[in-house]
């Protein structure tokens, strides 16, 4: 192999090299630029989805709110249960009194274990004496995964506390909807 084709053969080997440089540094950058914009772009989506949830949540806190003005303490309350359930669109409406008694919209009667002053639900809305949402958990009845909203039913003072189950879906729809979905 004379001179002039070993030059050649040099020349080619470290173009061949060159190009596999670039190549892998275009490669890398243009990763890198699509990463960090799929980051930006997904922190926009979830602040936006996150304001979306925040209000949603609170139109569900207070239609509660609203429904504590309507309630008696008594058996006559069922309807206005029932009425905020559908209103809502909740999977139960209930609420726990004081003097340890309950009233549910799908008239489940509790066994005798079930001391409603104990529920989580009911210690956060009394403790706080404002509304409040759970963390979700799974509901022990339907074995689903729901948060509930519960508000203080305060006239003067706290008597007991009126809440809601929702499922946990639901959070999944407004999500669906906000990203252009059908809920």
């Amino acid at each position: 192999m004379g001179f002039r084709q070993k030059v050649l053969v040099c020349i080619s080997l470290l173009s061949v090299i060159l190009v596999g440089v670039l190549v892998s540094i275009s490669y890398f950058s243009t990763k890198r630029i699509v990463s960090t914009m799929a980051e930006q772009n997904a922190f926009v989506m979830a602040k936006q989805l996150g304001s979306k949830v925040a209000l949603w949540g609170n139109l569900k806190k207070e239609l509660l709110k609203g429904g504590v003005t309507e309630l008696h303490g008594d058996g006559s309350d069922l309807g206005i249960l029932k009425g905020l359930k559908e209103q809502g669109h909740f999977i139960d409406t209930f609420y726990g009194l004081e003097d340890g008694s309950s009233l549910f919209s799908d008239e489940w009667t509790p066994d005798a274990n079930y001391k409603v002053k104990e529920r989580e639900w009911y210690k956060a809305a009394k403790a706080a004496n404002a509304p409040i949402v759970t963390a979700p958990y799974i509901d022990p009845e339907s074995k689903k995964v729901v948060v509930t909203f519960a508000v203080p039913i305060n006239k003067g003072e706290i008597s007991g506390v009126l809440a809601e189950n929702c499922i946990n879906i639901a959070v999944m729809k407004v999500s669906r909807t906000e990203r252009g979905g059908k809920a």
